[in-house]
């Protein structure tokens, strides 16, 4: 058994101790003539709470652990001793430049800003104010004419116009030289922060509006870091019509297995008007087996009622349907597969 102590009491020094006790594992370990200040490679194979176990110079090992590892990812260690026992130190590296320029922007963004449609009421509000400049509110007007009108007959090729002009890709097009989408939304908040420059300290409502503004991008720009450190999980807010509603929908996607025979988990959550649905999809084995949970009577009823032609659906559309059925306890997701994003976002 290797421990680990639950804290690391100098994250830039960067270690924290492993100590291999049992002595088939102290024997096996001797075996590979592990040298002390050398660094090697621990695999994560397995974390079960606080007890992890990895794989190191070929040799299966177990540690108890409060930090934050993950299965599938490894971890340098360094050996400081080999007798009477074996301690290694895991060497905990120094955040990259890059990852101290994100915290500092959260550290500032985080207090000044503002959901996206939010901040849009707040403008369509402070549109109609015969105090703001008639250059400014023309720009306004053409802001809401752009803004997302969702219906129906929504195409996919539609949606990823809607996409591409929320404003999350704005500063990856300039990088490569390209000018931004017609519609893009954080250039449009943009051009309209230098437009109130020459009106800075006019009245109040050019301040509000300039306020409102510069929430609004923060909030873009948030959303625009979140994307950057956790690819796998995009936080995407379409700028809506004043006039338009839209229910959010979580959807997340995992996979496990080797490539050659994977098994998908697909997680959905939305609220309705009569309770919150969660459905938990999984194919495995060229076979689908979905279970459906609500928190209210009412809704779980509805589901009951309707199991029938649910079914009827995944047969005309080809869809190996084993199991279908009403879930008793909430659904979550299998935290030992790998999550996968569903749509394929570069920012």
């Amino acid at each position: 058994m290797a421990q680990l102590p639950s804290s690391l009491p100098n994250a830039s020094a960067g270690s924290a101790q492993l100590t291999v006790q049992a002595s088939k594992a102290l024997q096996e370990l001797a075996n590979t003539k592990l040298l002390v200040g050398k660094l090697y490679t621990a695999q994560i194979d397995r974390v079960e709470g606080q007890k992890v176990h990895f794989s190191l110079a070929g040799k299966s090992m177990v540690a108890q652990t409060n930090l934050p590892l993950q299965a599938g990812t490894a971890l340098q260690v360094k050996v400081t001793q080999t007798h009477p026992t074996v301690v290694l130190q895991a060497q905990v590296t120094k955040e990259p430049p890059q990852q101290m320029a994100a915290q500092t922007a959260y550290r500032q963004l985080l207090p000044n800003q503002m959901p996206v449609n939010q901040g849009l009421q707040q403008l369509v509000q402070l549109a109609q104010s015969p105090a703001l400049p008639s250059v400014v509110q023309t720009g306004l007007t053409q802001l809401f004419e752009q803004l997302f009108r969702p219906s129906t007959q929504l195409t996919s090729q539609q949606l990823k116009q809607q996409l591409q002009g929320t404003g999350l890709f704005l500063e990856n097009r300039l990088a490569q030289g390209r000018p931004p989408v017609a519609t893009d939304f954080k250039a449009k908040l943009l051009q309209l922060s230098q437009l109130l420059l020459g009106f800075k300290d006019e009245n109040a409502e050019t301040e509000k509006l300039s306020k409102t503004l510069n929430q609004t991008l923060n909030r873009l720009t948030l959303q625009q870091l979140q994307a950057a450190q956790n690819p796998h999980t995009i936080n995407i807010e379409l700028p809506l019509h004043p006039e338009s509603r839209l229910n959010p929908i979580e959807i997340d996607i995992r996979r496990q297995g080797s490539a050659a025979s994977p098994s998908w988990e697909v997680m959905v959550d939305l609220t309705l008007p009569n309770g919150r649905l969660k459905a938990k999809v999984v194919y495995q084995r060229e076979q689908l087996n979905a279970g459906l949970w609500s928190d209210t009577s009412a809704l779980k009823q509805s589901l009951e009622t309707q199991l029938p032609e649910l079914r009827n659906q995944f047969q005309q559309a080809g869809l190996p349907l084993n199991h279908l059925f009403i879930a008793h306890q909430e659904p979550s997701p299998d935290q030992t597969a790998k999550k996968v994003a569903l749509i394929d976002i570069h920012i």
